[in-house]
């Protein structure tokens, strides 16, 4: 299927194809793709969501998969799996995930999901009283830079080798 657009040509670079979308979109168009649905169905632009990663690959908060779940491999929390003291194990985790969010959202059996998965968590977990430490892998900073960078680095490898998703989207945004 040719290309209708520069942007969707995945011959051309990524900036060329930014770019090109970026120029295409009208203000009311870049704005709402700022809401929780970036789609563009002018141009032909599937948006997607964000989803959990590790415990639930592709669970949404508040339908958990209830109307049509998609099978996918279920891992411990972060706080869990940082009990292996492995970031092998992490970067495995990731790898896993990568590929089963690609799937699930361009697969014409399920066509859902999102592609901004939100793993790893590296905010530190020092004190119980913020209520989610169990998303994190602990207190040290050095070991969660280690495992969350593991995990980082395998969704990356996944993108370069199957375009799945973007790494890492809340590693960048915590406790600023």
């Amino acid at each position: 299927m040719p290309a209708e657009y520069p942007f969707q040509n995945p011959d051309l670079n990524t900036e060329t194809r930014i770019d090109d979308l970026l120029a295409r979109l009208t203000r009311e168009e870049k704005i709402a793709c700022l809401s929780t649905n970036p789609s563009v169905p002018r141009l032909g632009v599937r948006g997607t969501v964000t989803w959990k990663a590790y415990t639930a690959s592709l669970w949404r908060p508040g339908e958990w998969g209830k109307d049509r779940p998609v099978p996918t491999t279920t891992f411990p929390q972060a706080i869990g799996l940082a009990e292996t003291w492995d970031p092998e194990v992490l970067r495995e985790v990731a790898s896993i995930e990568a590929l089963e969010t690609r799937y699930a959202f361009q697969s014409p059996r399920y066509q859902r999901g999102g592609l901004v998965v939100r793993a790893p968590n590296a905010d530190l977990g020092r004190d119980p009283r913020w209520g989610r430490t169990e998303e994190c892998f602990g207190e040290d900073a050095f070991f969660n830079a280690t495992m969350a960078s593991r995990s980082c680095e395998a969704c990356r490898a996944s993108i370069l080798a199957i375009g799945a998703p973007r790494p890492c989207s809340s590693i960048l945004g915590q406790q600023q």
